[in-house]
């Protein structure tokens, strides 16, 4: 009898010990999601033709990023080859030779990582600040032709302001060649990766604004 009496409050004490042990469990598991925090990452995106744009994401959508990538990259070959094909099929540029190599793959990097929202919107308006900045400075240097530049300019030999006009009209043309190629590789990559299953990089990514919620 006294055996089985303490049986039982060897059983009833460790029960009461398993309990308090789950309830602090519990109760530490609750502290750590109240303390954790929602991460924000600065994207930085190159495109086809080299041009950067920035963008302020979740982890978890960095890591949808990371997976087009790499679907862009098994793609890249093919999306060459249909987009050299429906050049061909051009009317302004057919008979031209396909320019592959203005077309570059894309890439991403992540510029900065934080769980405070000011601190990354605070870097990418630093980032946007100074694109602007160079912005100005290309124009103002354009503007500088309408000065005594320009009265200059005037004055050159008629065969250097040819030279000059033909000049442009070659950078003209081929600016226009290299956006054709990249148009038709985009469409062709859309095509690839939709039949694959893909998304593009921004379709199903929450604007800026709702991040930082």
């Amino acid at each position: 009898m006294r055996r089985l009496l303490t049986l039982l409050i060897l059983t009833a004490f460790c029960l009461s010990s398993s309990a308090v042990e789950q309830k602090a469990e519990k109760e530490t598991a609750g502290k750590q999601n109240v303390n954790k925090k929602q991460v924000f990452l600065l994207i930085r995106i190159s495109d086809y033709a080299k041009e950067e744009t920035y963008s302020i994401r979740t982890p978890e959508e960095w890591k949808e990023i990371e997976q087009e990538l790499k679907l862009e990259t098994k793609l890249f070959p093919q999306a060459i080859t249909a987009a050299e094909k429906a050049w061909k099929n051009d009317d302004n540029y057919g008979k031209k030779p396909f320019p592959k190599n203005t077309v570059t793959k894309k890439t991403a990097k992540i510029i900065k990582q934080s769980s405070d929202p000011d601190q990354i919107t605070t870097r990418l308006d630093d980032i946007e600040k100074r694109q602007r900045e160079k912005e100005n400075e290309s124009s103002a240097d354009r503007l500088k032709l309408t000065g005594p530049a320009a009265e200059l300019s005037e004055t050159k030999p008629p065969w250097d302001q040819e030279r000059e006009e033909r000049q442009k009209q070659k950078d003209e043309a081929r600016n226009g060649m290299s956006n054709r190629a990249r148009d038709l590789f985009a469409t062709a990559m859309d095509k690839l990766k939709s039949e694959a299953g893909g998304t593009s990089l921004t379709s199903n990514l929450k604007d800026d604004s709702d991040l930082m919620e």
